[in-house]
């Protein structure tokens, strides 16, 4: 039997912002762009919480539920560096521990913690050990397998610690709505509601056949799942997975139905994933192209690439051609996003085509170029003509 930790960051931005400004201690904190602009809310203090305020609200609902909130601008590197301490605290109690998110991680122990109450005793330690070294709290879950952790750390925020037994499973897992199963989201989750599937225990009862009919091959995994049956290994730190899509969206300072403001934006989208896809030294073999409307409605559409690229020029025709296809438009924009997927090391990539035309040597040179400038001046440095206004 394994014994799995999941531990999960208190209101991870926002606890470190107060850390590191104690004035704030004690007061709804939320840490977003400022509520003037179109920004969302990445994470706010449970003095916040108390309003119904979450991650992923528009800043601006968030200062009308709390308009005594502190509004805090977001630091990456700051927050990086926190996670980093946490990941060599955590790296201390099992070597086999695997970094989530930047505020989550999972941690397999020896068997040697299987008996009663010793694995209390490890997450409570866990969790003290951090809050003595970085003044941070966390949530602890343990249980047999990762989503079972992963429910149990969010069962008693925050400074929790929950244990999910196997003989407790069934009772913990079942009364819960199904989007809390691990690999239902959004869209499968309304299939399923529209179905009569509302509680976990409705999904678990349902055969495995009817699944698979409806869902394919994720049909059977759902239905493990509902179990409780959960085989993912947690993986040591040292195994560094591959990034399966590298993207990047943009919320538009106003809604927008301007095609020219709108095909430059996504002039910029192609140009900023490809110069990432280099920077990560990686091709791609898909894109998709994301639009947010004014209402939230979100919709998508993806396309596949005749080659292997990371080619701006490559990008913004294929990101074209998708917004064609969404056309006409239902209403102003809010959102555009564009990633990228189905990513292969740029030697393997490489190594599949046979030849390259004078063309594509022109665009390899010019985009080697383009690097070379961002490396030494930044980001911002060099833009192609058509991505600017």
């Amino acid at each position: 039997m394994r014994t799995i930790f999941h531990v999960d960051m208190d209101a991870f931005f926002a606890s470190v912002e107060v850390l590191c400004n104690p004035k704030l201690r004690g007061k709804p904190v939320i840490v977003s762009g400022s509520p003037e602009t179109r920004s969302v809310v990445s994470s706010a203090t449970y003095e916040a919480r108390k309003f119904g305020i979450r991650s992923g609200m528009s800043a601006v609902e968030a200062r009308m539920r709390c308009p005594q909130a502190i509004f805090v601008e977001g630091n990456p590197k700051k927050y990086l560096y926190y996670s980093m301490r946490i990941q060599e605290i955590l790296f201390r109690f099992s070597p086999q521990m695997e970094p989530f998110s930047i505020d989550e991680a999972f941690l397999e122990v020896a068997p040697c913690w299987h008996q009663a109450g010793r694995v209390e005793s490890l997450a409570f330690q866990i969790k003290q050990t951090i809050k003595e070294e970085l003044f941070l709290t966390a949530s602890v879950g343990a249980a047999a397998n990762k989503m079972m952790a992963k429910i149990g750390s969010k069962m008693n925020k925050p400074d929790g610690v929950t244990v999910i037994r196997p003989e407790q499973t069934q009772k913990v897992l079942w009364s819960l709505p199904v989007e809390k199963i691990w690999g239902v989201g959004e869209k499968t989750s309304k299939a399923l509601n529209d179905l009569g599937v509302v509680t976990v225990q409705d999904l678990a009862q349902i055969p495995v056949e009817w699944l698979i009919r409806v869902f394919g091959k994720n049909g059977e995994a759902l239905r493990w799942l509902a179990q409780g049956i959960d085989p993912t290994p947690v993986k040591y730190f040292d195994e560094e997975e591959p990034p399966k899509s590298l993207g990047h969206d943009i919320t538009l300072e106003k809604d927008s139905g301007d095609e020219q403001v709108l095909l430059q934006t996504l002039c910029y989208l192609a140009d900023k994933v490809a110069s990432r896809l280099r920077r990560e030294q990686y091709k791609a073999g898909q894109l998709t192209l994301k639009i947010k409307y004014s209402n939230f409605r979100l919709r998508t559409s993806q396309m596949p690439l005749l080659n292997y690229s990371n080619y701006d020029t490559d990008f913004f025709g294929i990101a074209q051609t998708l917004w064609k296809k969404m056309l006409p438009l239902e209403r102003g924009v809010r959102m555009l996003g564009l990633s990228a997927s189905k990513l292969l090391p740029i030697e393997i990539a490489n190594a599949q085509q046979t030849f390259f035309d004078a063309e594509e040597k022109k665009v390899v040179g010019l985009c080697q170029a383009i690097d070379r400038i961002r490396h030494r001046f930044g980001q911002t440095a060099i833009a192609r003509g058509r991505c600017i206004e």
